[in-house]
């Protein structure tokens, strides 16, 4: 449990920026590792499709509140999650993708959240 509260405080974005709970800019961080990413578009198509994923293994995630728009799946909080992580050095700002300490946060992020027993 100390690893996590570590993290939280690593993440922890400013609640009058955006009010993103740690878990959901992991989340994003999660969504961005290993994935091509070039364009918004295909940004929010990862994202529904990595929390469909995670759901569908049995992981309890908050979830984004992803609605049917002109190209497909959107949420304006996921949008500016990314946006505060690439503020805060945890995202690249071209090329949707996670910086080495994007990389490092999940890498020790994972092993603490299967420690929570809703996961």
């Amino acid at each position: 449990m100390e690893s996590l509260l570590a993290i939280e405080e690593m993440v922890l974005l400013k609640p009058s920026v955006t009010e993103l709970a740690t878990r959901d800019a992991l989340f994003v961080l999660y969504a961005l590792e290993g994935a091509n990413i070039h364009s918004d578009l295909k940004f929010q198509k990862t994202g529904f499709f990595s929390e469909l994923r995670l759901l569908m293994a049995g992981w309890r995630w908050p979830g984004f509140a992803f609605y049917r728009y002109s190209y497909g799946p959107y949420c304006r909080d996921f949008q500016a999650a990314l946006r505060e992580l690439q503020k805060r050095g945890f995202a690249k700002a071209e090329g949707h993708s996670c910086t080495d300490r994007g990389r490092a946060l999940l890498e020790s992020a994972i092993p603490a959240l299967k420690e929570v027993p809703e996961n």
